[in-house]
């Protein structure tokens, strides 16, 4: 907290850095009030000229960065059901329709489903669709189950497309991030060197300085953020109980190899809501714009068999 102001470095940087929705309402309640001073003082006007240009690059690049991080959101959580799709109900009615034909524990299943239909439930992603592109091409030519191959094949090219789709939504959003970041640097140059001509202003008067600041997002980002790490047993689930008003971001680092299932909840009774699922040694971050005082993310292992760990810290 006390080297917030300090002059050897950029408190706007500091404050910012893994934030850009911080910035973006630092940034808006500062244009807004040298734009209200402009017309009036000379000197104001000055400085505006040289921050609202910048803040209107940094504005417009977050609002493209955030249109696609959601669009991103929406086509991960699409993928993500469609493999909760192969995991279940799926690979349960291919099991059935190949054993109709070929017992479980006859040649004839092994070759088909060798280890059942836990490739398909547990592993990467990649993996999981190599089991599905798999079987498929170990049916090849039987004639026996030339239906239940028309219809895996249809699914799974809705699931090779999803995976796609997610893919390049996650490069794209990477690319529009590193651009936004340079965006956000730079308008952290533009704000501290307004800053520098404010405190010679404002000299005998430095307390005016703040008011052309939202001092209370400044402080609170100074604050120590909330982290844990975290064992789940098989099967279980765990409550995490965080308060923040202000959209916040939560990094998640999956630790094992058993995917985590990270929902969202604003009470500890109401159902949760659609959440991610963090597959093994992956990291993402979510964000939770609606979250309110006392709000809750349940860390579910699904996996009966093993347990899982995560790491997990309020950005």
């Amino acid at each position: 907290m006390s080297n917030l102001w300090s002059y050897s470095s950029n408190v706007f940087d500091n404050i910012s850095k893994n934030n850009f929705k911080l910035l973006y309402d630092v940034a808006l309640g500062h244009d807004t009030y040298l734009a209200g001073l402009k017309d009036t003082d000379p000197e104001i006007l000055v400085l505006y000229n040289l921050e609202h240009p910048s803040y209107v690059d940094y504005v417009t690049k977050y609002d493209l960065w955030f249109g696609d991080y959601n669009a991103k959101e929406a086509a991960v959580q699409s993928f993500q059901m469609e493999i909760e799709h192969l995991g279940g109900d799926k690979i349960a009615s291919y099991d059935v329709q190949i054993q109709i034909v070929y017992p479980k524990g006859s040649p004839g299943y092994t070759h088909l489903l060798a280890n059942g239909r836990a490739p398909f439930q547990k592993g990467s992603y990649s993996s999981r669709l190599s089991a599905l592109n798999g079987l498929i091409n170990n049916i090849g030519d039987d004639v026996a189950l030339a239906d239940l191959k028309v219809e895996i094949v249809a699914f799974a090219a809705i699931v090779n497309n999803a995976f796609i789709a997610k893919n390049a939504a996650i490069v794209q959003l990477k690319s529009e991030r590193d651009v936004l970041e340079a965006a956000r640097i730079s308008h952290c140059t533009v704000m501290f060197q307004i800053l520098a001509s404010l405190m010679i202003k404002y000299l005998l008067h430095l307390t005016e300085i703040e008011k052309f600041y939202n001092m209370g997002l400044i402080r609170t980002k100074g604050a120590a953020h909330p982290k844990i790490t975290h064992t789940i047993a098989k099967g279980a689930t765990f409550n995490w109980s965080i308060n923040f008003t202000e959209e916040t971001v939560i990094r998640v680092k999956n630790l094992l190899d058993v995917p985590i299932h990270v929902e969202r909840m604003n009470s500890s009774t109401e159902p949760a809501t659609a959440g991610n699922i963090i597959p093994p040694g992956d990291t993402q971050d979510i964000a939770l714009s609606t979250i309110g005082v006392g709000a809750f993310l349940n860390f579910t292992n699904q996996d009966i068999l093993n347990k899982a760990k995560f790491h997990a810290e309020v950005l």
